[in-house]
């Protein structure tokens, strides 16, 4: 009977220490989990800021990529804009220092051929029967004696035209080359040189002088479309 009593009282005791410990145990799992949930939470929380920090660190560099990108091309554009300015500047003064030149061609060119044709008109005078002479009153001497003078501003002329030429341009030394077969046919005037008439020599000078010209006009043109694609200019052939 007493063994049966203890028995009982071991069962008891038994049961009793495992409801304790199943609440015990129930105590840690709810500890457990709610931790557990917690650690989670806290986790899933921070994880959502550094994507957020990340995100919003991306658009910053962004952000700064581009106002860094946009202020390299306002300086990239002020700067054409400046070189552009500094080229027309640059080009307009080349222009005008050619423009210069062009009309210096044209007036040295003029007075160097009217100083040749005055010069033949001279020689035909002089070598002509006094007959046949436009002013009866004009001398031999009054004919000569100019000339020595108007030849040496002539020449001084031809060399103040040929130092303005590009020995590659192919117009400029035609111009030179005809500039020569003009003094050449002035020089036919003298009796010693050639026994053709004052008039047929005369007629000779002029045509070289029209050919010079034409070829003066054929310079100065070309300069002329240089002097417009240097200021940037359009006009119509017409124009020009």
């Amino acid at each position: 009977m007493s063994s049966t009593v203890e028995i009982v009282k071991m069962a008891t005791t038994a049961l009793a220490d495992a409801d304790g410990f199943n609440k015990v145990w129930g105590v840690l799992i709810g500890a457990g989990v709610t931790v557990a949930v917690a650690a989670l939470t806290t986790l899933v929380t921070t994880v959502m800021q550094l994507v957020s920090a990340n995100r919003q660190r991306r658009h910053e560099l962004q952000m700064a990529a581009e106002e860094s990108a946009d202020a390299a091309r306002q300086e990239a554009e002020r700067l054409a804009l400046a070189d552009i300015t500094s080229q027309r500047r640059a080009n307009a003064n080349v222009a005008k220092m050619r423009q210069v030149w062009i009309n210096d061609l044209r007036r040295d060119t003029a007075c160097y051929l009217a100083l040749w044709q005055e010069i033949a008109f001279r020689w035909a005078a002089m070598i002509s029967p006094a007959d046949a002479r436009a002013i009866d009153s004009v001398t031999l001497d009054s004919l000569n004696a100019p000339i020595a003078e108007m030849r040496k501003e002539a020449f001084e002329l031809r060399l103040r035209i040929e130092m303005r030429f590009n020995p590659n341009e192919v117009a400029h030394q035609e111009l030179r080359q005809l500039m020569i077969e003009l003094e050449t046919l002035v020089s036919c005037f003298h009796r010693d040189k050639s026994e053709l008439p004052a008039l047929e020599i005369l007629k000779k000078v002029e045509a070289a002088i029209h050919k010079s010209v034409n070829k003066q006009q054929e310079i100065l043109k070309s300069e002329w479309n240089v002097v417009k694609s240097e200021l940037g200019l359009k006009f119509s052939t017409r124009a020009s």
